[in-house]
C-alpha cells in the first residue's frame, strides 16, 4: 500500500454532513490541531479507524460512538473510515500538512476550548509605577486630536 501524502484517500466512503445545523460563522475560539506524531494510537482492539476532516476536534478516533460525538450536528463535517491505522495516520498528515484539518467545537459544547485562569502576577513597585506611567500615556494619546497638517 502506497503512503503517498497527495493520494486521495483510498476508503469505499467519505462522509460530508449536508445539513446545516450548526452554522460556519467566524468565532473567536483556540483550538488545537494535534500534529500527527501527538495522535494516540488505539489502546484496545479498534472498531475502525475513523478520520475526522472537519468537526469539533480532529483527530483519528477508534469507535463509532466517540467519532459521532465529534461530527454530528456540524455542518460540512469531513470524516470516513479506514482500512487501516497506517492508513489513517497517512492521510491525517496529509491533511495536515495541507492545511486541511479545522476544528469547529460547537461554543460552551464539551470541546468548546476555555481560557485558562492563570493568576496575575505580583508587581514590584517600580513595576506598578511604569504602569501607571504607560496608562497615563495611553490616555493623553487617546484624548489628543490632530488637525489636517497632522500636527497635534
Amino acid at each position: 500500500m502506497s503512503t503517498n501524502p497527495s493520494r486521495k484517500p483510498q476508503s469505499s466512503l467519505m462522509f460530508v454532513a449536508s445539513r446545516p445545523l450548526v452554522p460556519h460563522t467566524s468565532m473567536s475560539h483556540n483550538t488545537v490541531i494535534p500534529h500527527p506524531l501527538d495522535l494516540p494510537g488505539p489502546t484496545s482492539m479498534p472498531e475502525g479507524y475513523y478520520l475526522v476532516i472537519i468537526g469539533q476536534e480532529v483527530s483519528i478516533f477508534y469507535m463509532w460512538k466517540d467519532t459521532a460525538l465529534h461530527i454530528l450536528e456540524i455542518s460540512g463535517a469531513v470524516y470516513y473510515k479506514c482500512r487501516t491505522f497506517h492508513q489513517a495516520l497517512a492521510d491525517y498528515m496529509a491533511a495536515y500538512k495541507k492545511g486541511e484539518l479545522h476544528a469547529i467545537p460547537t461554543p460552551g459544547g464539551p470541546f468548546w476550548p476555555t481560557a485558562l485562569c492563570t493568576p496575575s502576577p505580583v508587581l514590584s513597585k517600580g513595576e506598578q509605577s511604569y504602569w501607571a506611567e504607560v496608562d497615563d500615556l495611553i490616555d493623553v494619546l487617546s484624548q489628543a486630536q490632530l488637525n489636517p497638517t497632522g500636527s497635534m
